[in-house]
């Protein structure tokens, strides 16, 4: 199988997206409105157009959703996405209007970032969880995000914080 085939065995048609996003069930749709509403009050935008923009992206194909991707999980990403554009945006052009340059900055926190994404190397719910948390998502859509009950969840948490703290500890 070359690359092509297999990329297109990956990804849905147009019409399998469609399809996709009229399953959502109701507990679906309203986690999603629930994420959409903590993203949107980041990015100084309203939920409503963040949502309307996600699925745009969605059904356009700009955003191609895989197949082996769930629901929640695909559609926050998008979210998220849209959110950090719009608040990244917000923050050039109040530094444009400042006369601020942070080129050097923005590249030393990139390479701390990635130190920190990679110390959950192996733990796919931490790494998810560490890069929603730098994307600035909080409370219940990390509960979402992370697909763990309750207690999983905390427990989670209370590992990610141990890590970086530790990496913090022994970095300076």
């Amino acid at each position: 199988m070359d690359a092509v085939t297999s990329h297109e065995a990956l990804t849905p048609s147009q019409p399998e997206t469609v399809a996709r996003l009229a399953q959502l069930s109701d507990g679906e749709k309203i986690s999603l409105l629930k994420i959409a509403k903590l993203y949107a009050r980041h990015a100084g935008n309203d939920h409503q157009t963040l949502l309307r923009e996600a699925f745009t992206r969605v059904l356009t194909g700009t955003k191609v959703w895989p197949k082996e991707a769930g629901a929640i999980e695909f559609i926050t990403g998008v979210l998220r996405g849209v959110a950090w554009g719009w608040k990244s945006d917000s923050l050039s052009a109040a530094a444009e209007a400042t006369g601020a340059s942070s080129s050097q900055r923005d590249g030393n926190a990139v390479v701390e970032v990635d130190k920190i994404i990679a110390l959950f190397d192996g733990d796919e719910t931490a790494r998810k969880l560490v890069v929603a948390m730098l994307d600035g998502a909080k409370g219940e859509a990390l509960s979402i995000i992370s697909g763990l009950d309750k207690a999983g969840y905390e427990s989670k948490r209370a590992e990610i914080r141990c890590r970086i703290e530790n990496f913090f500890a022994t970095e300076r």
